[in-house]
């Protein structure tokens, strides 16, 4: 059975074969298949190439095309020259989501206001959707998603449950990976892989991982590189550097103090509290005061004057430059040494020998320096 309706808006439909089609516009046209329809207020120049079930209607969706499968859809206020390729329970629909395309794959939906110019090619259950998603791309995976108000220019690619989700996150990217999610004020950020990472700073990065966080409006230019559970939590951090470990954190100051050029280079349970402070690894260390280098385990981050607290963001010449952690818990914690930002150096433990045998029969080794009873230092030979 093939059936064309021609109540005075159908001047050059075509349908050229199948079973209870319906073209009802003008010049549209519907190939064959089952089921198909285009039907509704200025749908001129549409087509349907094939399939079953598959739906063009709306006011403005004119120059739009389904090419085959099963249950598509183009719908909405001004979805106009649009496209769907195949597959199944395919949805391009709302207000202006012109010049949309959706090639393939099933239950998968590009919908919302001014979602013009996007493109979903393939998957399962992905969407693009929300306010402003204009010009963004979402390319297979599963359960993806690009959703919220003003994340234009964006990019999912691939993976398991990821989402561009939020306010102004335009220009952002994800790649790969499952559970990954970018939020509020991301722009310009990227998730490669991994599981469970959260987003949003701007002009961020994280690379990978597990469960890694720059999730409650984590600053701007800062990056965190694998490893699990790692975190930036300030809007106040700006170029600052996770390089993988498990449980490091760059930290929160006090009255909205920023944090800048911060880096751990992995170790775990690390924290930095000072601009330019490094960490090089280890376990447990504290970063207390400006340009600090600490590594080892479990430091003593105070004030080796004893006085005031380190400051986080100004040169002072008598604090510390360079720590070695030698601590074994959280409440334990002690340095070998620490030099000073004026070339000083403080020596923790250093051992008192009367002379070089009494320190050789004490079983310090060649080069070890040690202390007399009267504090002259020397070294064993």
């Amino acid at each position: 059975q093939i059936l064309a309706l021609f109540d005075g808006d159908c001047q050059g439909a075509f349908i050229g074969g199948g079973w209870q089609n319906i073209a009802d516009g003008y010049w549209v046209t519907i190939a064959g298949g089952k089921g198909n329809e285009i039907n509704a207020d200025i749908v001129n120049y549409s087509f349907i190439g094939g399939g079953n079930t598959n739906l063009i209607n709306g006011t403005q969706a004119f120059l739009s095309v389904i090419c085959g499968g099963r249950d598509n859809v183009i719908s909405g206020d001004t979805a106009n020259r649009c496209f769907i390729g195949g597959g199944g329970q395919n949805t391009i629909t709302g207000t202006a989501t012109s010049r949309a395309v959706l090639v393939g794959g099933e239950l998968n939906q590009i919908t919302g206001n001014n979602a013009f110019y996007t493109f979903l090619g393939g998957g399962q259950s992905n969407q693009i959707t929300g306010q402003s998603a204009g010009y963004s791309v979402l390319i297979g995976g599963k359960s993806n998603q690009i959703i919220g108000s003003n994340t234009v220019y964006s990019f999912v690619g691939g993976g398991e449950s990821n989402s561009i989700s939020a306010s102004t996150a335009q220009h952002s990217i994800i790649i790969g990976g499952r559970e990954n999610v970018i939020e509020n004020n991301a722009q310009y950020s990227i998730i490669i892989g991994g599981f469970q990472n959260k987003m949003n700073g701007q002009r961020s990065f994280i690379g990978g991982g597990f469960a890694n966080n720059m999730a409650t409006a984590s600053g701007t230019q800062n990056s965190i590189v694998g490893g699990n559970a790692n975190k930036m939590l300030s809007t106040t951090i700006q170029n600052s550097f996770i390089g993988g470990g498990f449980d490091n954190e760059i930290g929160v100051l006090a009255n909205g103090t920023v944090l800048t050029g911060v880096s751990i280079l992995g170790g775990e349970d690390n924290i930095a509290l000072a601009s330019r402070a490094s960490i090089l690894g280890g376990l447990g260390l504290r970063a207390d005061s400006y340009l600090e280098v600490v590594k080892g385990t479990y430091n003593e981050p105070a004030n080796p004057d004893g006085i005031g607290s380190p400051s986080k963001t100004v040169y002072v010449a008598n604090q510390t430059a360079e720590a070695l952690g030698i601590g074994t818990s959280d409440v334990a914690r002690a340095n070998a040494y620490v030099w000073l930002k004026n070339g000083k150096q403080i020596r923790y433990f250093t051992p008192v020998y009367a002379d070089n045998a009494a320190a050789i029969s004490g079983g310090e080794l060649v080069g070890t320096v040690y202390r007399t009873a009267t504090g002259e230092l020397k070294e064993v030979y």
